[in-house]
């Protein structure tokens, strides 16, 4: 899996971190405003983006700004997996997958893209 990390809005500084134990890539999680995990490659690593995802889930009340998490993935990886409800003004969740418009509030990619 490969994991886009994002410190601030204006991206001038980011991380690519390939397969991390998970306190080094919690400690990364909990520094960055946008994460990028991507599993459109790796089908198995949905667990691990699941851990990622509940791991900031519960530790909301120890951010200091609102943070956006973005799993890039497939149409049948999607299928399979479930992401916890989150406060959207603290901790964002989406899920992009390749080839078709999902959700709505794609312009929050806008910046990045």
């Amino acid at each position: 899996s490969l994991l886009l990390l994002i410190t601030n809005q204006s991206a001038d500084c980011v991380r690519f971190l390939q397969d991390p134990d998970r306190d080094h890539l919690l400690s990364c999680l909990l520094k960055c405003q946008v994460v990028i995990y991507d599993i459109s490659q790796e089908a198995e690593q949905v667990e691990a983006a699941t851990w990622a995802v509940t791991a900031l889930h519960a530790r909301m009340d120890q951010f200091s700004e609102p943070k956006v998490f973005v799993l890039v993935s497939t149409v049948m990886t999607r299928a399979s997996s479930s992401s916890p409800a989150t406060n959207p003004a603290l901790f964002s969740t989406y899920v992009v997958a390749s080839g078709l418009q999902y959700g709505m509030g794609e312009q929050i990619f806008y910046s990045y893209f």
